[in-house]
């Protein structure tokens, strides 16, 4: 027994193999066209015996095929008047011919076999979309968060706690089991390691990157995520591949602005050890973009402060 079932794409339409027993059968079948016969049976819409085929489809490789195997009789099986697929039956262990109650017989089966195939996809449509609707319900409240998330940063004018406050809706929002931020150094322009979540303090004490001048800026985006594995070994961004994945590193992202690089961005893993998706680096794109303002924001006023302080100790000196 064969139990073949159609598939549609918009080129063509075609019967796939879902159940053999007791059959070979040659690869030319399964890899075939199958239009002559799907339309043979739309037409006639009843069980053929394989020399009835034969007559209905002379020369046809697919019934040739059929033949060859030692198909004896096929059903066909239908969904609202369109063939569903068909249930190919061998030759009898009697000799004795099917008897027209007997192909009836088939034919309730065959219509059986559909309503069960139809409920098992059904069922199966049903779970994913409760999957789907689940997901949906997560990046709903990920959209919240991320709001909310947004509106501290935007709003804080006090550095060190936008950008702890940052690292742990990070790594939230991303479940990755770590997150660092390598703040550029006045004196040097160098990179190191400001501000970190789930990272060894050896590794924190040792990662310097050095200034982005001699690390090839030019090949990176303003802003976007880049995938640390996606790096190729022999180009310019390698370095930058070396010294990230030393803080375990699988995604950074350089933030910046007119000014030039303020901050780099370093994630580690996620939890459940999946790949980053293109949903997880958009999200990852828009809280760089508002990290970016804020840390700039930050910088300007505590340079405002500076000087207001400065005017202030001059005002006394003068006094």
């Amino acid at each position: 027994m064969i139990v073949l079932l159609r598939e549609d794409s918009e080129e063509s339409s075609r019967l796939v193999v879902r159940l053999v027993k007791n059959f070979s059968f040659p690869e030319t079948f399964e890899k075939g066209s199958h239009s002559f016969l799907i339309e043979c049976f739309e037409h006639l819409s009843k069980p053929l015996l394989i020399k009835e085929l034969l007559t209905s489809l002379p020369g046809d490789p697919i019934v040739v095929d059929l033949q060859a195997m030692g198909v004896n009789l096929v059903v066909p099986m239908f969904q609202q008047r369109k063939l569903f697929g068909l249930l190919i039956l061998g030759e009898r262990t009697i000799a004795n011919s099917f008897s027209r109650e007997e192909v009836d017989q088939l034919n309730r089966i065959a219509s059986l076999l559909v309503t069960v195939l139809e409920n098992v996809k059904l069922r199966k449509l049903t779970e994913e979309l409760e999957v789907t609707n689940r997901d949906l319900k997560i990046r709903v409240l990920d959209l919240h968060n991320l709001f909310d998330v947004s509106r501290e940063v935007c709003h804080g004018l006090d550095l060190s706690h936008i950008l702890n406050s940052f690292l742990l809706a990070v790594m939230g929002q991303l479940r990755v089991n770590s997150a660092s931020l390598l703040v550029k150094e006045n004196e040097t322009s160098n990179f190191r390691v400001g501000y970190s979540k789930g990272i060894d303090k050896e590794k924190i004490a040792e990662t310097l990157i050095p200034h982005q001048e001699e690390m090839g800026e030019e090949l990176i985006f303003d802003n976007q995520p880049i995938i640390i594995s996606q790096i190729p070994d022999d180009g310019r961004l390698y370095r930058w591949k070396k010294m990230i994945s030393f803080l375990d590193g699988k995604v950074f992202l350089p933030l910046r602005t007119k000014g030039g690089m303020l901050a780099i961005l370093v994630l580690g893993a996620k939890i459940d050890d999946s790949a980053f998706g293109q949903s997880d680096l958009k999200i990852l794109s828009v809280l760089g973009n508002e990290l970016s303002a804020a840390l700039e924001n930050a910088q300007l006023y505590q340079n405002l402060a500076k000087k207001n302080e400065e005017l202030q100790r001059s005002y006394e000196e003068l006094w």
